[in-house]
């Protein structure tokens, strides 16, 4: 049940981000477009990789259809090619190079101008934050595991936050964006905006997950189950007298 919600809940952020007014309002202000991309990368993702779809798409699947999943040569390949990007720290490294990439000026406006750019965008931050999430969630069930988590966060944590600084405290805007006149704000007003959303909720949860991961790590392995003697204890009396 639980993970059933989680799936639902990923869906419906999806929904929200890419199918409601966000989408419109997010190409004349940035700061609409910032809460876009937090739904994108912080909220829907997560929720997807705790919903664990793979499982249930898998299993709707013919027996015969799994088996051929299963030996198929090139899927192998490229799971086996792509298995070491989906550890903690490199899905980190590659999505946070996505982020600040995607954020420079001249690829921003150009994302904003054209549709599919824009769609790109989306494609690429949704992905790249399902690559990190899973790695995350899926490291946390062993104390290494957690160890890497726990540096992933730290370093997502870090690099948002320098980006969130980067747009807060600017003195120019650093995006032509085409419209914020209209909303009463001025575009480096609508940037500063954008950047404090992006510090408090985004950073937010990078810092609990990684806070959830310090607690794996500082926590004591469960005490083994005392095992039953093999002689009861009415048997030792007995036997010693």
């Amino acid at each position: 049940m639980p993970q059933i919600l989680c799936f639902a809940g990923g869906i419906t952020v999806l929904a929200i981000a890419l199918l409601s007014p966000l989408e419109g309002l997010s190409k004349p202000l940035l700061s609409v477009h910032m809460v876009q991309h937090i739904l994108l990368i912080a909220v829907a993702p997560p929720l997807l990789v705790l919903g664990k779809p793979e499982v249930a798409w898998l299993w709707a699947l013919p027996e015969r259809r799994r088996r051929g999943l299963a030996r198929n040569g090139p899927m192998r390949a490229a799971l086996t090619f792509l298995s070491p990007c989906a550890r903690p720290i490199p899905a980190a490294m590659i999505h946070m190079a996505t982020l600040w990439i995607w954020h420079s000026p001249t690829l921003f406006d150009a994302a904003l101008a054209s549709d599919r750019l824009h769609w790109l965008e989306h494609v690429l931050f949704f992905g790249t934050a399902l690559l990190f999430w899973r790695g995350v969630i899926k490291a946390r069930s062993g104390r290494e595991g957690a160890a890497a988590a726990l540096i992933a966060c730290f370093v997502t944590l870090l690099q948002s936050g320098l980006l969130s600084a980067l747009l807060s405290f600017a003195r120019e805007a650093l995006y032509h964006a085409p419209d914020t006149a209209s909303w009463g704000l001025s575009a480096l007003e609508d940037q500063q905006l954008a950047g404090a959303i992006m510090s408090l909720p985004m950073c937010g949860i990078y810092l609990v997950t990684g806070l959830l991961m310090a607690f794996r790590l500082v926590t004591p392995p469960g005490r083994e189950r005392r095992k039953p003697l093999p002689v009861s204890p009415p048997d030792l009396l007995k036997q010693s007298s």
